[in-house]
């Protein structure tokens, strides 16, 4: 085998295994060109060595290549690096709205569970402010007038996740 066909087989080797690479070091496509650059450069050198290698070299690229990167596309979302780079992941957007969902719940459900607890407010409430509940700050409303900093207050209701408080009596 002639130096030429060694070169060119080594070029378009090393340009499948640059493109293998792109798929866990996120160069920004840096990669994929300089794979480009060196399959060209190895179908260069099949040319050099005769037209018959040069066609089937030329060929075997523009099939191979397209399929190899779409073939990537398909996997690359699936790896560890694709996961992290692709919002989302691999995960369907109704999956992504159930999560969204079901967590909205979640958080109303514990709003709903501080009915009747008593916490300080932080600042004042005119009429919104915050309030500290079991250690957690929270914005609330106050149901009537203004709460001053340091008052201790008793949650009353929670509408849309909008927690009423008034001074606590006792």
């Amino acid at each position: 085998m002639s130096a030429m066909l060694l070169w060119g087989f080594g070029l378009v080797l090393l340009s499948a295994f640059i493109v293998f690479i792109e798929l866990f070091v996120p160069s920004g496509g840096l990669l994929g060109l300089l794979a480009g650059a060196t399959a060209i450069a190895g179908v260069v050198f099949f040319w050099r060595e005769s037209t018959m290698w040069g066609l089937s070299a030329t060929l075997g690229v523009l099939i191979l290549g397209p399929t190899m990167v779409a073939f990537m596309l398909k996997v690359y979302p699936e790896t560890y690096v694709g996961r992290k780079l692709i919002l989302g992941g691999s995960r369907s957007e109704e999956e992504a709205f159930a999560e969204k969902v079901k967590a909205r719940s979640e958080e109303a459900e514990q709003r709903r569970a501080l009915v009747g607890r008593t916490g300080v407010t932080i600042n004042d409430c005119r009429p919104v402010g915050e309030v500290r509940i079991d250690g957690k700050r929270y914005e609330a409303l106050a149901e009537s007038g203004v709460i001053r900093a340091g008052a201790e207050v008793t949650v009353v209701e929670v509408v849309d996740n909008q927690i009423k408080v008034r001074p606590s009596h006792g």
